[in-house]
């Protein structure tokens, strides 16, 4: 059974000219589509009994699910960053057109959270064009986009109850910038992901070591030269 999202404009401008999000499967990073395919059968070196061959980062399922999974808000105008430097400031960036992209907060970001290591303290936001409206008991998760490590920032991670918090105004989603980073970064840019979390009480349980079950099921996926894990455990993940 699929689910639905709606997508709430913030305003008539942002109905008008900004795209709504789409599925992050459109956004799979530059660096990722360069990468060597995976091994095959056929051109897999084959590993003495008990040694894990390096098939490639292709041949993890999880890696590929993370990027796609879920919804990316991309940028809808060039931004452009200025360094002018005060101490650990950017100070200065603009934008060509409506409606309002980013801002900033007065304060240090650094007063909230420890700043990492390579980034500047200014702590800017984006504005959420479009706010999600999720089915009840569902949550978003606003994150970086997963696992693109080519974008010139980081993004705060928050999780929103979006079946019965959603609003007319526009978000504003914390992001840092990155050391050393100025010039334009381009309309089109991926700004963050969302993924969507099915809210449930949980409790941990904690289990002695099964050997026999470990060994059934580290069999299945061992005797195949590749994708053992996408033959038997994994299951397909679908977002328009």
């Amino acid at each position: 059974m699929s689910l639905t999202v709606e997508w709430i404009p913030a305003s008539k401008e942002v109905e008008m000219v900004v795209p709504a999000p789409k599925p992050a499967k459109l956004y799979i990073p530059q660096w990722y589509k360069d990468a060597a395919p995976p091994a095959t059968e056929k051109n897999y070196k084959f590993q003495r009994p008990g040694v894990v061959g390096n098939l490639g980062l292709k041949a993890c399922v999880p890696l590929l699910d993370s990027i796609t999974h879920g919804y990316i808000q991309e940028s809808w105008t060039d931004i452009y960053f200025k360094v002018s430097v005060d101490g650990e400031y950017i100070l200065d960036y603009s934008y060509p057109t409506g409606p309002r992209i980013i801002g900033h907060r007065d304060n240090n970001a650094g007063t909230h959270f420890k700043i990492p290591d390579g980034y500047y303290k200014n702590e800017f936001v984006w504005r959420e064009p479009w706010i999600p409206k999720l089915p009840k008991g569902y949550s978003v998760l606003y994150i970086n986009p997963l696992n693109n490590f080519d974008l010139p920032f980081l993004n705060v991670s928050g999780l929103v109850d979006a079946d019965v918090f959603y609003h007319e105004f526009n978000g504003q989603n914390p992001f840092l910038l990155k050391k050393g980073f100025s010039g334009i970064l381009p309309a089109g840019t991926p700004m963050y992901q969302m993924i969507f979390i099915k809210r449930s009480d949980w409790e941990s349980k904690v289990h002695e070591y099964d050997e026999k079950t470990i060994a059934q099921l580290s069999n299945k996926i061992r005797r195949h030269m590749s994708n053992g894990y996408r033959k038997f455990f994994w299951q397909k993940k679908r977002f328009n």
